[in-house]
């Protein structure tokens, strides 16, 4: 693959991860509705998507699969950036930004 290939397919990466992942956000919060009561947000949407089943897992695995095409597509876009010049700074960002996924 060439540089332009590669580029390309880190760019388009990007953009559907991020659409694929905003669309399953939005479709899990329209789904649950809001938490009652006290109770902790987080624990609330993990219990939902476990009692919810195959469908809210399904939802889950798709915003799993847009995080990393967006990861990938930092990926290449921090190798483009660093073809020009060496960052070690921005290395430890990217490599930070993946883990933090």
């Amino acid at each position: 693959m060439s540089n332009s290939s590669s580029s390309k397919l880190g760019g388009q990466c990007l953009v559907a991860g991020g659409i694929i992942s905003f669309i399953i956000f939005i479709i899990q919060i329209l789904v649950s509705g809001p938490p009652p009561g006290n109770e902790h947000i987080f624990s609330y949407f993990a219990n939902e998507t476990v009692a919810k089943g195959s469908a809210t897992v399904i939802y889950t695995l798709l915003w799993m699969f847009g995080n990393v095409l967006i990861a990938f597509g930092i990926l290449v876009l921090n190798g483009s950036l660093q073809e020009q010049q060496k960052d070690g700074l921005l290395g430890l960002g990217t490599f930070l930004f993946i883990v933090g996924q």
